[in-house]
């Protein structure tokens, strides 16, 4: 009788000893969905999408302004003067027409737009010649300039506005600046016993609209040697050619 016992008792226990060992053990078939290196599982199907940077909207390598050529024939239509000490006011010495070359340039240093008018050759001793340039860099295709000036992109004049999406640019001359780029000038007189004046102040307007260019020219500049102050004038229209 006491062997029976003993007998279930230890049925009974053993019973006992596996159902709580289920309880702690880990279940059969595939683990918890964590992989080994302790980041979600990906769902069935699915694959890793590469590594790939977000493109820039605004950056660009290109030193063109956007949606402008940077070389464009125009037409200047206007008149020099010169300043008269005995009537005190500013008389005409000679009016003109002449085709010219407006460059458009985005600068590579600060970013902004700059631009040159150049009018005939170099220093050409005509009336109505004239170069000009809101920054040196935009000086750059303009034979017989200066690497070093176009490479160290002065600002020469303050664009006020500067909107290459409506094509409508303003610019003002720094008089301090002017007078440091001994470069820039414009011519009153035909003949070598007029010579150039110096870009001293003033301001140049453009608008683009599509194909056409219009624009307005007021200048004031002096004697590139001992010019204390403006006493010579350049005022001129500019148009598509």
């Amino acid at each position: 009788m006491r062997r029976v016992v003993a007998m279930v008792w230890l049925l009974s226990l053993l019973t006992s000893c596996s159902l709580t060992g289920d309880r702690t053990s880990s279940p059969p078939g595939p683990t918890s969905g964590l992989p080994t290196n302790g980041s979600p599982a990906e769902p069935p199907g699915t694959s890793s999408a590469p590594s790939v940077p977000v493109p820039s909207l605004t950056s660009t390598t290109d030193t063109q302004t956007p949606g402008l050529s940077s070389q464009q024939a125009i037409r200047l239509a206007g008149r020099t003067q010169v300043w008269n000490g005995d009537t005190q006011a500013y008389e005409t010495v000679a009016q003109f027409t002449r085709n010219a070359q407006l460059f458009l340039v985005t600068k590579e240093i600060g970013g902004g737009t700059a631009f040159a008018i150049l009018s005939g050759q170099l220093f050409e001793e005509k009336a109505g010649a004239i170069l000009f340039a809101t920054n040196t860099a935009a000086l750059r295709d303009i034979p017989d300039i200066s690497r070093n000036l176009v490479t160290a992109s002065i600002d020469v004049a303050g664009l006020d506005v500067d909107d290459p999406g409506s094509g409508e640019f303003h610019a003002t001359v720094d008089p301090v600046m002017a007078r440091a780029v001994t470069v820039l000038y414009f011519h009153i007189r035909n003949g070598a016993n007029y010579p150039s004046k110096q870009i001293l102040t003033g301001t140049v307007s453009l608008e683009l609209t599509g194909d056409l260019i219009s624009g307005e020219i007021a200048l004031e500049g002096a004697d590139f040697v001992g010019g204390a102050r403006p006493l010579n004038r350049y005022l001129a229209t500019m148009t598509s050619r």
